[in-house]
């Protein structure tokens, strides 16, 4: 257990900046999807309040908007953007930009995660093999050939147990919050292009990136 555990962690540290490894922590111990998705939902409820402020200009309820931590990240800086006068389009750009970014940066910590994943079965191979060695210095003792291939097996157990127990569930939990943060942006996108075109409020209940819709088990 002790060799699985310091070849990960030496493994995870070796691979990555500190400030990185931070990041990974952070993320998987603070951000959930579902929070994510209860903030998507509640934009969705939102959207048409929001559009009839923007359209008639109501800077005292697009502030409350802008500074509203119950909407997603994506919603409260295109908010934010539109109030400084920024063009739509702009706003769009920018907020097209931060979604690439961040889909770079989450993909990369997956990446790392899934590394980790497949060498936790090799890490166990190998306590396996130290365990057999010491099993054949041993050959001759046959009271301790069973306690000596109990010890040999028992790594690659750790390994396997690591791999699908522990860091695979962490890589779900970090796709699960990327794709509901994604859809977040795909929301506010679709608002802009609305708003953009000056269309009418109602054709924001055509929304194609419903929350309800769109939603990942």
């Amino acid at each position: 257990l002790f060799l699985i555990i310091s070849g990960l962690i030496g493994l995870f540290l070796t691979n990555n900046h500190y400030n990185d490894v931070f990041d990974i922590i952070k993320t998987l111990i603070t951000k959930s999807n579902t929070k994510v998705w209860k903030k998507i939902s509640y934009a969705e409820r939102e959207i048409e309040k929001i559009t009839t402020a923007h359209y008639k200009g109501d800077k005292e309820n697009l502030n409350k908007y802008a500074n509203n931590k119950d909407l997603p990240n994506s919603w409260r800086l295109a908010i934010k953007q539109l109030e400084a006068k920024i063009s739509e389009e702009d706003v769009i750009m920018l907020l097209n930009r931060n979604s690439f970014v961040f889909e770079q940066n989450t993909t990369q910590k997956v990446k790392v995660l899934r590394n980790l994943s497949a060498l936790a079965p090799s890490l166990g191979m190998f306590g396996t093999v130290l365990g057999l060695i010491k099993l054949l210095n041993d050959l001759s003792d046959y009271s301790s050939i069973g306690s000596n291939m109990s010890l040999a097996l028992i790594t690659t157990l750790y390994g396997i147990f690591f791999a699908n127990m522990i860091i695979n569930p962490l890589i779900s939990r970090l796709e699960n919050y990327q794709f509901s943060v994604l859809k977040s942006y795909e929301q506010v996108h679709f608002w802009l292009t609305i708003i953009k075109e000056k269309k009418p409020s109602f054709y924001l209940k055509q929304n194609p990136n419903s929350a309800n819709k769109e939603k990942k088990k």
